[in-house]
């Protein structure tokens, strides 16, 4: 294998040859008792791979073994290498390499003098690698053959060391300038502009020269569709024959996400009701950034006072905006942020528009009343700008303003992470969780709420007092003795109880209702994320494993068999228990992949792969329609919808594009052109 290779160059390997008598790769001739240096060598030189197989005799029975033991097949259909497993050529048996190796207490012929039975070779095999003394004598190994690597790299000499680093330097910035080169020479030959409003990597609008320098590509995109009807099946319909299209497995998806479009979500003629009733594994995690925008949308319209802020907030951008010189009469007043409009799908419009007024509230309102004074302004602005003048006066609304930002500073807070390349199921769902205990304390704090707001009502110069609406005195008969008014509480427990109160458990509710979806999903697969603190109680373990393989089966298939996953889950914790940096679900799947232990850890190989790959948010699928926007403008009104296409694959997927070797293609269209051009010639 590729680690032998690497190995046997290295200084330990000279030293353990002279030290000791050469050891055989051949198991069968291994002496009984092995030194330390022995097993160092053997550990250090790895499995051989055996490739010889027309050499074989058949035994008695006319069988022998076959190339295909060597693959463990897998029932999500994959298959991974025994690694483990070696042939003999000595005695044209089979063994376990680290069973002969570390077994102390060997119980199957693969592990003492090696198995010939071809007859029942695949069941044996399957029972080998799912016994107890089999994953202890694997962990042994990789432990010990861990310790050589690091031992191999610490012995290297410190010139070669600084020689490896000097040549790896050298080649980095090299490939570096190159790049940076092209790039500069690209521009300049277009006449392109090399900067952008941002000079750092991964920005908006970070320019030509940033852009065509970093590395982006995460997802796939594959293309837009022309959606002619947006019916729960007609969208299906369009999903299905999209990825057949591209030749893409349908029966292969185990993860789908969209945004919370009745058509999309709906439970049962909605586009994940109709993909999950064709494929069960195809799990549907509704997007988080989305639910959480629903989430303000419900709180935002379930009082007055909250409709009335932002109602406010859009008609003081509407105003200053609608003509030059309103506009340089507000920066005229304000220094920092200007004031912003609202959207329904651009997540941080709401905390950007609540921000603006909220730290700048003087300066807002000094901007609306040097707008009411202006000459020869008409009379609806006039009137326009001292109504909303008066509104930011107004003590309520300085309250509901504070009250909003917070709320909205922590959402946007987890919307922004969300959209993080490590955000994973349960790190979103912690931080719903957080959100939600936010909220249940901020329910707690009105007292501190009042002091921001009677801050800002100083600042302009007002009372910080609630005005006492009075209420409409009803038409009573002569008779009528008993009074109607029986709300003894004072202005500022009303508004607190209609407002604020109201509002705190909107958004409890909503968040709650919302995510009642991501919590089953976290329920189901939250035990794979800690292996170190997993239950000790191997029955709880395998009722877990047991859910997840229920989970994730289709009739009588299942990705993996949960008893299986339960006996590794309890045997890779054992493997674990030196490694502190193994302390998330990627970090586990990486050391397996690193040291190789997909054979022996199969299952927990494909579901710490599902887990991981299960959709937190579809945020960064949108981003498509930016580059759609940049690509169909109003110069390109007339591009047809093949080529649009075309175009945005090319611009969102740029690194895949410029990987590819187009000299075979280009060959084949001029070879077909060549031709077509000789029989046009020829009939002429």
């Amino acid at each position: 294998m590729d680690i032998s290779i690497e190995f046997q160059s290295t200084e330990l390997v000279s030293n353990t040859e002279s030290s000791e008598p050469s050891i055989n790769s051949d198991p069968a001739t291994w002496p009984s008792f092995l030194t330390s240096k022995q097993i160092d060598y053997i550990v250090v030189t790895g499995p051989e791979i055996f490739t010889e197989f027309s050499s074989i005799q058949l035994d008695h029975e006319k069988r022998h073994f076959s190339e295909i033991h060597f693959y463990r097949h897998l029932s999500n259909g994959e298959k991974l290498v025994r690694r483990w497993l070696i042939y003999s050529k000595s005695t044209g048996k089979i063994f376990c390499f680290c069973c002969k190796l570390f077994d102390r207490t060997p119980k199957s012929n693969l592990a003492i003098c090696g198995f010939s039975d071809w007859h029942n070779v695949s069941a044996a095999l399957t029972v080998h690698e799912k016994a107890p003394n089999h994953f202890k004598a694997y962990g042994t190994w990789i432990e010990i053959e861990k310790r050589l690597k690091l031992k191999l790299k610490l012995n290297k000499t410190i010139d070669a060391e600084h020689q490896r680093i000097t040549n790896m330097e050298t080649d980095y910035w090299v490939k570096v300038l190159d790049r940076l080169l092209s790039v500069t020479l690209y521009l300049s030959k277009n006449n392109l502009a090399f900067r952008g409003s941002s000079d750092k990597f991964y920005t908006q609008s970070n320019g030509n020269f940033l852009s065509l320098v970093e590395l982006l590509v995460k997802e796939h995109f594959i293309g837009f569709k022309t959606v002619e009807s947006s019916t729960g099946l007609s969208l299906t319909d369009l999903l299905l024959k999209a990825l057949a299209e591209k030749n893409i497995s349908f029966q292969d998806c185990r993860g789908q996400g969209y945004d919370n479009g009745a058509n999309m979500k709906g439970q049962k003629k909605g586009v994940q009701a109709r993909v999950l009733s064709m494929n069960p594994r195809a799990t549907f995690v509704p997007c988080n950034c989305h639910s959480l925008n629903l989430v303000v949308s419900d709180a935002a319209s379930c009082s007055i006072n909250s409709i009335t802020v932002f109602g406010v907030l859009q008609r003081i951008y509407v105003l200053f905006s609608s003509s030059v010189n309103r506009w340089k009469i507000l920066t005229d007043n304000i220094k920092g942020l200007t004031v912003k409009p609202l959207s329904d799908t651009r997540w941080e419009s709401r905390i950007n528009s609540v921000k603006v007024v909220r730290f700048q509230t003087e300066q807002i309102y000094n901007a609306l009343i040097k707008l009411s004074e202006v000459e020869n302004i008409d009379a609806g602005t006039r009137h326009e700008a001292v109504s909303l003048a008066d509104q930011l006066t107004d003590f309520k609304f300085l309250i509901s303003l504070v009250v909003w930002y917070d709320i909205l500073f922590q959402v946007n807070l987890v919307i922004k992470s969300m959209q993080a390349k490590a955000m994973d199921l349960i790190n979103g769902s912690n931080m719903l969780k957080s959100t939600l205990e936010f909220i249940k304390n901020y329910r707690d704090q009105f007292d501190q709420i009042l002091v921001k707001a009677k801050a800002i009502a100083d600042e302009l110069g007002v009372d910080s007092e609630i005005k006492v609406v009075r209420k409409r005195i009803k038409k009573k008969n002569f008779d009528y003795e008993r009074s109607d008014d029986t709300d003894h509480r004072t202005a500022v427990e009303k508004f607190k109880h209609e407002f604020f109160y109201t509002l705190m458990d909107v958004v409890t509710t909503s968040l709650t209702d919302r995510f009642e979806i991501l919590k089953i999903h976290v329920d189901l697969w939250n035990f794979l994320y800690d292996f170190k603190n997993a239950p000790e109680n191997e029955n709880e373990l395998l009722k877990h494993c047991m859910d997840l393989h229920n989970h994730l089966k289709d009739g009588s298939d299942s990705d993996i068999d949960g008893v299986e996953l339960c006996t590794e889950i309890v045997n890779v914790k054992q493997l674990l228990i030196s490694c502190l940096d193994v302390s998330s679900p990627l970090n586990i799947l990486q050391y397996i992949f690193d040291y190789e232990l997909q054979d022996i850890f199969p299952n927990l190989w494909i579901a710490l792969r599902l887990l991981l790959m299960l959709p937190v948010t579809v945020a960064s699928g949108e981003r498509s329609f930016s580059k759609f926007k940049l690509i169909k403008t109003y110069l390109r009104s007339t591009m047809a919808n093949e080529r649009l296409v075309s175009l945005s694959v090319l611009s969102i997927e740029n690194e895949i594009a410029a990987e590819i070797d187009f000299s075979t293609i280009i060959r084949s269209f001029a070879e077909r052109k060549s031709r077509k051009v000789l029989i046009d010639n020829k009939f002429k």
